[in-house]
């Protein structure tokens, strides 16, 4: 939790959910090969003579996942018992003048002290000062102290240094620990840091989106910390024109780079969902977190695979393609941890005596009281199977108010509200079902906030000739060639498109139905589609949440032609 002049995150402990396993599923991976060997673990910064993996990334992976276990410690209900040990580990690499590690960041055959990049780029810094945030060790802000100062000192190298526009940005994603360090000092050389760094970002075209995003989420902690708006005008201008530009996929999936390239990374789509989440912080914007949503639970969610790691994926015109498909264990998993740790951490704030539910996540939010008495908020949400939501609050502040951001997709929707005393309880209902967003060029199925897409059948997108030797019944026979348009046969009582969930498939890579960990009620559907030959198909669509990017052999299109209509012209909310 932290306190600022905008709003207060809970502290959350989640209950049993898609969010909860997942962050589970990403711990696990960084208990397997090759994380499960401490030596390997801290090769960067101890360097052995042999060289191996982490050579000349001073500080980059073991400050990873020193930030991902710290961040995640206790979010899911699981205390991490690696954590105590390998802070320590690091710690004894710290050198007299602050620095960790034996070399520089960048390889250079130098004394790390006497290279003016050596602190850039360092995710051990932002590490430290998130590991003091959540555990308190004072050595972690000494550390952090040290590593930033050595950056100070030399600043109007740095400052020319990336005077070019330097076209990787990774340079200044240092702006987001500086801006922290500022929230547990005080300080305000940490703020002019900030400044030097959101200065260098002029443009994002040809950027890394990880390092851009990154750094325009330490303006946006400035702007938290400081209760100065003005912080926020450079990232809410990139993130505004993300939106609107399209550079975002319908799914909120960002590519590698900026605008556009042919793959995505785990890390950009996590950075996508806390630049939304810090906005709506800040601005009370309930659209902010509708994007925010809509990554998690689809992007991101998907990204993920099957032993809990994420990495990389081709992207195409239409969706997701299968050239790239790979996993990043040395910083994927870590990143996106950190990312869902924060939806879950955003989900309940308080704005002074308000409690705002932002999110429908299951869990407990704690609050500390300035008067002694902890603020204690559970919710428990069938979200985003059913729209039914039950929020309990204990100890609310006499003339406090709770507020739920119900979703847009939400329909019908209806709060009840019982009081009594400092127990507060309500109760949301309301409609969910499939219906057409438009995007661009075509429309997206959806149920509810998640986008469906048929992720198992061999798309023959660029009228190849079909191969031959498919096994029937469980890879389908190849598709007609082209991206087909749905067809609709009309609507319900609340004007949700009507499709059958039976049969399901005799083949069927994903769990659905009672005890399906990442199943969402009757979400996935048989949906008619019409090809450019006029053939029609009848193809199984499932949530992007039920697929993990490892288990999605075949091209995975979202976006598809524009309705059909057989029979009653149906709405396209």
């Amino acid at each position: 939790m932290f306190e600022t002049r905008f709003a207060t995150c809970a502290c959350p402990r989640l209950g049993e959910s898609q969010l909860a396993f997942r962050i589970g599923l990403a711990r696990k991976r960084m208990f397997d090969y090759p994380l499960d060997n401490p030596d390997f673990i801290m090769m960067d910064l101890e360097r052995p003579p042999m060289r191996r993996f982490g050579d000349f990334h001073a500080g980059e992976h073991t400050g990873r996942l020193l930030a991902f276990l710290a961040w995640t410690d206790g979010v899911d209900g699981v205390r991490e018992p690696r954590l105590a040990e390998l802070f320590e580990r690091i710690w004894r690499q710290r050198r007299p003048s602050g620095h960790f590690g034996r070399y520089s960041a960048y390889g250079e055959n130098v004394e790390p002290e006497a290279d003016f990049r050596t602190g850039t780029g360092q995710s051990l810094l932002r590490a430290l000062v998130q590991y003091y945030e959540t555990h308190g060790d004072p050595r972690a802000l000494e550390g952090a102290v040290g590593l930033a100062e050595q950056m100070i000192r030399v600043k109007d190298k740095l400052r020319e240094w990336l005077a070019p526009d330097t076209p990787g940005t990774y340079e200044t994603w240092s702006a987001e620990p500086f801006a922290r360090l500022y929230a547990a000092t005080g300080d305000n050389k940490y703020l002019d840091m900030v400044a030097m760094f959101g200065e260098c970002i002029r443009n994002f075209e040809g950027k890394h989106a990880h390092g851009m995003m990154t750094a325009l989420r330490g303006l946006q902690l400035a702007a938290i910390y400081t209760g100065d708006k003005a912080w926020n005008e450079k990232p809410e201008f990139y993130r505004r024109r993300i939106i609107e530009e399209k550079i975002e996929m319908a799914d909120g999936c960002i590519s590698e780079t900026f605008p556009r390239s042919y793959r995505n990374e785990g890390c950009q789509i996590a950075d996508w969902v806390m630049l939304n989440l810090n906005a709506g912080f800040i601005t009370g914007d309930a659209y902010a977190y509708n994007r925010a949503e809509n990554a998690l639970w689809n992007a991101l969610f998907f990204n993920q695979f099957v032993n809990g790691s994420f990495g990389h994926r081709t992207l195409t015109e239409h969706g997701y393609g299968t050239k790239c498909i790979v996993e990043a264990w040395n910083c994927c998993v870590s990143h996106c941890g950190i990312g869902m740790t924060e939806y879950a951490r955003h989900a309940v704030i308080r704005r002074q005596d308000d409690i705002w539910v932002n999110l429908l996540v299951s869990g407990d939010f704690r609050f500390p009281d300035p008067g002694g008495r902890e603020v204690k908020v559970s919710v428990v949400t069938e979200y985003p199977a059913r729209a039914e939501t039950t929020i309990e609050v204990e100890n609310m502040p006499e003339n406090g108010r709770v507020h739920v951001r119900v979703p847009a997709c939400v329909r019908n929707a209806a709060l009840a509200e019982e009081r009594d005393g400092g127990r507060v309880r309500v109760r949301v209902t309301g409609n969910l079902g499939h219906w057409l967003e438009d995007w661009d060029k075509g429309v997206v199925l959806r149920y509810g906030p998640l986008v469906l897409a048929p992720s198992t059948y061999f798309w023959n997108t660029d009228a190849q000739p079909i191969p031959e030797g498919n096994l029937a019944g469980y890879i389908p026979e190849s598709l007609p060639a082209g991206i087909p348009s749905i067809v609709t046969s009309g609507t319900d009582a609340n004007g949700f498109l009507v499709f059958e969930h039976e049969p399901r498939p005799k083949w069927y890579r994903f769990e659905e139905g009672p005890g399906a960990r990442l199943g969402i009620g009757k979400a996935a559907v048989n949906v008619p589609v019409r090809f450019d030959n006029g053939e029609e198909r009848t193809l199984r669509f499932s949530p992007l949440c039920y697929v993990t990017s490892s288990l999605a052999y075949y091209e995975t299109p979202i976006v598809f032609k524009r309705p059909s209509h057989r029979g009653t012209p149906n709405s396209t909310a």
